[in-house]
């Protein structure tokens, strides 16, 4: 088996896992045994069908796709071994070759980014002290309830409550705030729950902004936040 991985736009990218030779093979002869055992035909007892009989009921197409299935988290797991690489999303799996002398498949999923962080620790940040109304705070939690039924996620109301998928969407950063976010996630070496809670924060921030976009600004913001809570931690 062998496997590479190719870094592509915002973070993902793609792992190409080939599998040939004996492995493949033996993959291949267990996926037509499981078949096998499942085959009824009239005059023999389940799973005791002579072979000849059964390779002519079960086609190669049958058994390698069969293989693939039972395989393809074996797969997964040596070729991410093989790369290094460590997914923060589910990966997405595409076959994208398949015969009798092997199969390639593809795996796309999103990395933690590599990034460079100056002296963040030196920077510094005035809030505004902020009055929000009831009728105001009414109307930010229904315009992110209608984000989410926008996609028919009835049950998620708030930024805080969407998928890591969702919020990777709805808070795609610009490109000097994706930068920020690069370099805070390697400096203070976010965890993926956190990396996703920058961003959740960020999004809420840049609609009570009334921005489409999540900026450089958001981002600072929620990463201030961030900082605060860890020296809150520390100092408790």
């Amino acid at each position: 088996m062998t496997a590479t991985w190719t870094l592509k736009e915002h973070s993902s990218g793609e792992m190409i896992v080939t599998v040939e030779g004996e492995a493949w093979q033996n993959a291949v002869e267990n996926a037509f045994r499981k078949l096998s055992g499942k085959l009824e035909v009239k005059g023999f007892r389940k799973g005791q069908v002579p072979r000849k009989i059964a390779e002519k009921r079960i086609s190669a197409a049958e058994r390698q796709y069969e293989a693939v299935s039972d395989c393809v988290d074996e797969w997964l797991k040596a070729g991410l071994e093989e790369t290094g690489v460590e997914p923060i999303s589910q990966p997405m799996v595409d076959i994208k070759d398949i015969n009798d002398d092997g199969v390639t498949l593809s795996f796309m999923f999103t990395v933690m980014p590599e990034v460079k962080l100056g002296a963040y620790k030196d920077i510094e940040y005035e809030l505004e002290e902020v009055t929000v109304t009831p009728e105001e705070e009414a109307a930010e939690l229904d315009r992110q309830r209608e984000r989410f039924e926008g996609e028919g996620q009835y049950t998620v109301l708030t930024n805080a409550r969407c998928s890591t998928a969702m919020i990777e969407k709805f808070a795609e950063p610009d490109t000097a705030g994706l930068q920020l976010l690069r370099d805070a996630a390697e400096k203070m070496k976010f965890s993926a729950r956190g990396y996703h809670r920058v961003l959740k924060v960020a999004r809420t921030l840049a609609d009570l902004d009334d921005k489409p976009t999540v900026g450089r600004l958001h981002l600072a913001e929620a990463i201030s936040y961030r900082i605060a809570g860890e020296r809150l931690t520390a100092a408790a």
